[in-house]
């Protein structure tokens, strides 16, 4: 009984830490999308190489 208890207590910390790691990639993601610009439905064709969202090539132009 004790054994199973145990096993159970260092599955729950496992998948915690599983769920942290998917969690920290899914916002580095995030950030990085929206870095970009790419976070508005009309920016996502944007995305090739050497372009820019207008608003931030708007920005980096002043």
């Amino acid at each position: 009984m004790q054994e199973s208890i145990a096993q159970a207590e260092l599955a729950r910390e496992q998948a915690h830490e599983i769920f942290n790691r998917v969690m920290r990639a899914w916002v580095v993601d995030l950030l990085s999308i929206r870095r970009q610009g790419l976070d508005r439905p009309g920016a996502r064709g944007l995305r090739e190489p050497g372009r820019q969202p207008l608003r931030l090539g708007r920005l980096a132009q002043r």
